[in-house]
Parts: structure tokens; C-alpha cells; sequence
């Protein structure tokens, strides 16, 4: 089940891409993400030919994502468990 909520988190984060990335270096253990032009579109594509590899991928749709990333994954695990979901309130209530 882990594996299917990651590959729905990367799919997510993919399709709703919404920043322009012109350069990918890597330098030692450190990838680098230049900036593109922005040209005010809202989604762009995800330019996967700019990564060496799926892992160098992953860091940079992660490292990108914004919070309602959060929110997503939230909702797709607690469909995926079921009745076996069960809040875990981080605050107590008011």
C-alpha cells in the first residue's frame, strides 16, 4: 500500500507542476535546480529529460511541492485504509 500512495504522491505532485526548470546539476550529493522563465502559465510540464535517473526525479517533485501536497496524500491514504483509518489529532480539542 506504501508503494501505491508514493507512486500516487509523484504522480499528483507531476501533473500539477508549476515551476519552470531551465538546468539540473548535481554536485557531489547535492542536485541544483535552476530556474526557468516564467511565462505566467499556471501548470507546466515536468521536464523529466532534465533527470538523470527516477530518484533524482522524486527529490525534485518533492522538494518542490507545495502544502497542499499534504493535504492530498492525507486524503488518498485515508481512502486507501478504509474503516482501519483513525484520526490522530495532533492539538487537543478547543
Amino acid at each position: 500500500m506504501g508503494d501505491m500512495a508514493q507512486c500516487a504522491f509523484y504522480a499528483y505532485l507531476e501533473r500539477l507542476f508549476d515551476t519552470s526548470i531551465s538546468k539540473v546539476e548535481k554536485k557531489d550529493d547535492t542536485l541544483y535546480l535552476h530556474q526557468g522563465k516564467n511565462d505566467q502559465k499556471l501548470l507546466l510540464p515536468f521536464p523529466s529529460k532534465l533527470f538523470s535517473n527516477k530518484d533524482e526525479k522524486s527529490v525534485a517533485l518533492t522538494a518542490l511541492a507545495r502544502d497542499n501536497a499534504i493535504g492530498f496524500i492525507h486524503i488518498l491514504i485515508e481512502k486507501m485504509v478504509g474503516s482501519a483509518y483513525r484520526p490522530c489529532p495532533i492539538l487537543p480539542p478547543f
